[in-house]
């Protein structure tokens, strides 16, 4: 006998519900609502998979809320888990909404665990000044590990604009300039953004030096809201 619970998510926007076995996780459920994503490893180890989960209930439409009028928000539980890791002023996203959600890799997040929260794929939460940025400098080839690098470097990149507000500057040090713009994204912060994303073709360079052409980028720093193209670049790739 095969055990099922009902979950609703909204997924890029879209209301999602359906019946799945207890076991299975956010990236089964997303795969059968018609978002597959790479599954590089099911381990939490490559990153792959990565996806936005909002910390509490989102606005589902035509969902409706628990009975109790609470939501699925498990920071306070005892054990721990990713909603735990989300920081308190992360509770916006750019256009106004609550909880913009935060990265984390769905094949650890149990789909039972995620019901009445909004996930964002790369689809919706690909930052456009990123994915420019990486198409320029090679950051992306087989692309496999894409989609999950992208999720993470767009959230640290609209989190860096909204703390700090839009460079004047090209330069890549984490001090003010003197004529008073923010502080630059710096290629230390990318790198430990990119803690746990593997990629075995760009070396990661050119990842890195993406991210920090992106934040010196002033302009809309919301999603994009269409499906970002990340094919491979015209050019030569950096490594």
């Amino acid at each position: 006998m095969n055990a099922t619970i009902r979950v609703r998510l909204v997924v890029d926007g879209v209301p999602r519900e359906r019946d799945v076995p207890v076991w299975s996780s956010l990236l089964d459920f997303l795969e059968d609502a018609g978002r597959p994503l790479p599954a590089g490893c099911r381990s939490g180890h490559c990153g792959s998979c990565t996806v936005l989960l909002s910390t509490g209930p989102g606005n589902t439409g035509a969902l409706s809320a628990r009975p109790d009028g609470g939501g699925p928000d498990d920071r306070g539980r005892e054990g721990g888990g990713p909603a735990d890791r989300a920081p308190d002023d992360d509770r916006h996203d750019d256009d106004g909404e609550l909880d913009g959600g935060y990265p984390v890799p769905s094949c650890l997040v149990p789909t039972g665990a995620a019901d009445g929260r909004r996930v964002r794929t790369a689809a919706t939460a690909a930052d456009e000044a990123l994915v420019d940025a990486m198409a320029r400098t090679g950051a992306v080839q087989c692309g496999y590990c894409s989609p999950g690098i992208v999720v993470a470097l767009s959230h640290a990149l609209r989190e860096h604009r909204r703390r700090h507000g839009p460079r004047r500057t090209g330069a890549y040090d984490d001090a003010p300039d003197s004529d008073g713009s923010p502080p630059a994204l710096t290629a230390d912060t990318v790198r430990r953004t990119l803690t746990g994303h593997l990629c075995r073709c760009t070396g990661y360079q050119a990842v890195v030096d993406a991210a920090c052409q992106a934040a010196d980028r002033s302009g809309p720093t919301s999603p994009t809201p269409t499906d970002p193209a990340l094919g491979p670049p015209q050019g030569g790739a950096s490594r």
